[in-house]
């Protein structure tokens, strides 16, 4: 009797210890992301604003999802992360609703922006003479406002109380470790969920069409020659602006699409998948901003060097204040 107490309580804190190595691992791994995020999107924006050549349409809306996805890395990030290391909530009601409001509504933006971005390439390579007259100044602050203005007029809905007519609840969900919308309540969430799912198909949907419109293009520029300069401008735009989406687009559909399937799956079936699983896929979902200021360096050489010049003034600074101390 004694050895079986024995192996029981070694084997409980060998499962103890494991468990809290792997929690000290993941807290440390998330906390490395969510530095990456801030630090990449805050040097993106700073360099939009500081880098006048780029201050075209394709910049400035990069530069808007730079900041959706800065207040991700500040704002979203670092609840989820306390959350998933202590394993229960530690916001009042009121703060996990407005936490759950904010995240729907930067993700929203997201979205909102990466279709835009697909709208002012697919105009810039099939209308290129037209392009200024579609996408004017005017034009490109209306569509930053939209792109914020419409999701926080969405994520508003389960705000208002209204969860008998299915238009959603905020509150924290222990399985996702964060505050958003209980999928598995299918019955005061229906509508919200649905309205939520229909947006996100027809964003991607549409930046997906134009992805391939702009596909079509390159194919058939590489095989005509007809107008040399033409052809040789939009190839310059295509190099530069168009290759940077198809990145952005690529690893947005990758980091996001994982979510959208289990929690879809999950509020249709009523089946709960392992709670690392929803973790994974909520991490994967915000490993996309911090990816993004890398696509933008990788991706587009003023970028790339207005990184490189950025970096070497701040290092420079700090040098210099180190050795004045």
């Amino acid at each position: 009797m004694s050895n079986i107490s024995n192996n029981s309580l070694a084997t409980n804190v060998t499962n103890m210890s494991s468990s809290s190595i792997s929690n000290t691992v993941f807290s440390v791994l998330t906390a490395i992301l969510i530095t990456f995020t801030v630090i990449g999107n805050v040097m993106t924006v700073i360099v939009i604003y500081k880098t006048p050549r780029l201050w075209d349409t394709s910049s400035l809306l990069l530069g808007n999802m730079a900041v959706a996805d800065l207040v991700a890395g500040m704002v979203c990030m670092p609840p989820v992360l306390i959350s998933m290391s202590i394993r229960r909530n530690y916001l009042s009601s009121t703060l996990c609703i407005m936490a759950g409001y904010i995240n729907t509504v930067v993700i929203g933006a997201s979205l909102q922006t990466l279709a835009f971005i697909c709208s002012d390439r697919c105009i810039a390579i099939l209308r290129p003479l037209h392009y200024h007259m579609y996408m004017s100044t005017n034009v490109l602050k209306v569509l930053i406002i939209l792109s914020w203005v419409l999701p926080m007029v969405v994520s508003i809905l389960p705000l208002l109380g209204l969860q008998q007519y299915g238009l959603g609840y905020y509150q924290f969900v222990d399985y996702l470790s964060m505050c958003w919308i209980d999928v598995m309540q299918v019955q005061k969430n229906r509508a919200f969920l649905l309205l939520i799912y229909s947006l996100v198909v027809f964003v991607l949907t549409s930046v997906i069409v134009s992805c391939i419109l702009i596909l079509r293009v390159i194919h058939k520029l590489k095989n005509t020659v007809i107008n040399i300069s033409l052809s040789s401008g939009i190839d310059r735009t295509i190099s530069k602006s168009s290759i940077t989406m198809m990145l952005i687009v690529g690893v947005f559909v990758i980091c996001l699409m994982p979510a959208v399937i289990i929690t879809f799956a999950t509020s249709i079936t009523g089946v709960r998948f392992h709670a690392d699983v929803y973790q994974i896929i909520i991490w994967f979902t915000y490993l996309n901003s911090a990816i993004n200021p890398i696509l933008y360096g990788f991706s587009n050489q003023q970028f790339r060097r207005s990184y490189n010049t950025l970096w070497n003034k701040r290092v420079g600074i700090f040098r210099f204040c180190k050795r004045t101390n």
